[in-house]
C-alpha cells in the first residue's frame, strides 16, 4: 500500500511549565502521518508526507523527525531562503486549544509552483492513496487548488482513491463563501471522507451528523465517518447508516490532533480491511491516548488496536 499525505508540517511552541516555551513539529496532516506509520508497526505501508519545506535548520529537524517516524520525505521540496510556519498553542482548563499563527510566507503555500513539479505529479499517480485536508487546500493560492483538483481528478481516473477530512479553519480562508465553495469541490474528488461535525455545522450549517451524511453522499463520497466529539460517530458505508458511541473517557489534557489521530488509526484499520466499526473503535484507541497527554504528537501505544 502506498499512501501519499499532502499539507503542511509547522513549528509548534506551546507553553512549558516555568512559563518557557516548548518546540515541537506539527500540522494536521503531518499527525496523520505520523500516527499512520506508528500503527503500521510490521512497516507494510509505504507513507509519503508531500510538501515543501525551506533550507533552514529547522526544515532540517523536520525532515529528521519523518525518518525517525518512518514517514517518507522523498516527495518534499526545499526551497531557497524560505523557513516553515509556526504556530502557537494557547489551552484553556478543560484542554480545548486555541492557536496563533505566523504562516503567510510557508512554502507549503508553493507546493504546486515547485521545479519539479511534473515529477511529482507522475510520483503521486502511483500512490494507493492520497489524503489531505481542508487546510492543505486553504493554504494554497488559487491557481495551486485548482493544480490539486486536477492532480486528484486525474489519480482516481487511473484507480487511486482519496481520503479528505475538512478541517475548516476560518482565518485561512477570505470568506465562508470561499470556503464552502471550494471545500464541497474537494468533497467531489474524494471517496473517503471523515468530517467533524463541529466543522460541517460551522461551514455548512448541517444541524445533525445525518444531515452531513445526506450531503456527502450526494457529493459522491461512498464512505463517511462524521466525529462528533464526545458524542457517537455516525458512519456511512454506501449502503447503510449506523452510530458507533465513543467510550468515556477521562480528562482531556490536550484537544491538539484528536481528530487527527483518529483519522489515522481508522485509515489504518480499513488499510488492513477491518469493518467500518472496528475502524472507528480503532481511531477512538488511538485518539483517547492523545488527548490525554499535552502537545500534538506524544507517545502512543498502538498495539491496543490491532
Amino acid at each position: 500500500m502506498k499512501i501519499g499525505i499532502i499539507g503542511e508540517c509547522m513549528v509548534e511552541l506551546s507553553d512549558g511549565p516555568d512559563g518557557s516555551l516548548n518546540k515541537a513539529f506539527s500540522g494536521d496532516t503531518f499527525n496523520t502521518a505520523v500516527y499512520l506509520a506508528r500503527c503500521d508497526r510490521d512497516r507494510e505501508f509505504s507513507i509519503d508526507y508531500v510538501t515543501a519545506l525551506g533550507d533552514d535548520l529547522l526544515s532540517s529537524e523536520m525532515i529528521k523527525l519523518m525518518a525517525r517516524e518512518n514517514v517518507g520525505s522523498g516527495l518534499i521540496h526545499r526551497f531557497v531562503g524560505d523557513v516553515p510556519g509556526l504556530y502557537m498553542i494557547h489551552l484553556d482548563d478543560q484542554g480545548e486549544r486555541s492557536f496563533s499563527y505566523w504562516r503567510s510566507q510557508a512554502p507549503a503555500r508553493k507546493l504546486f509552483e515547485r521545479p519539479d513539479l511534473d515529477q511529482l505529479l507522475a510520483n503521486l499517480m502511483e500512490k494507493d492513496w492520497l489524503y489531505l485536508s481542508g487546510i492543505s487546500v486553504a493554504i494554497l493560492p488559487v491557481a495551486g487548488r485548482e493544480m490539486l483538483k486536477s492532480t486528484l481528478s486525474d489519480f482516481r481516473h487511473r484507480g487511486g482513491k482519496v481520503c479528505f477530512d475538512i478541517n475548516y479553519r476560518p482565518r485561512l480562508w477570505k470568506d465562508k463563501g470561499e470556503a464552502a465553495r471550494e471545500i464541497a469541490a474537494f468533497y467531489r474528488h474524494c471517496d473517503m471522507a471523515l468530517p467533524s461535525f463541529d466543522d460541517e455545522s460551522s461551514l455548512f450549517g448541517s444541524a445533525r451528523p445525518a444531515d452531513v451524511i445526506d450531503r456527502l453522499a450526494g457529493l459522491g463520497c461512498c464512505e463517511v465517518v462524521v466525529k462528533n466529539g464526545a458524542g457517537a460517530c455516525v458512519v456511512y458505508t454506501g449502503e447503510e447508516t449506523r452510530e458507533v458511541e465513543v467510550p468515556t473517557v477521562g480528562k482531556v489534557v490536550d484537544s491538539t490532533a484528536a481528530g487527527d489521530s483518529f483519522n489515522a488509526g481508522y485509515l489504518y484499520a480499513r488499510f488492513k480491511n477491518m469493518e467500518i466499526v472496528q475502524a472507528v473503535e480503532a481511531g477512538q484507541q488511538i485518539a483517547r491516548q492523545v488527548i490525554s497527554a499535552k502537545g500534538a504528537i506524544v507517545p502512543i501505544d498502538p498495539t491496543i488496536i490491532c
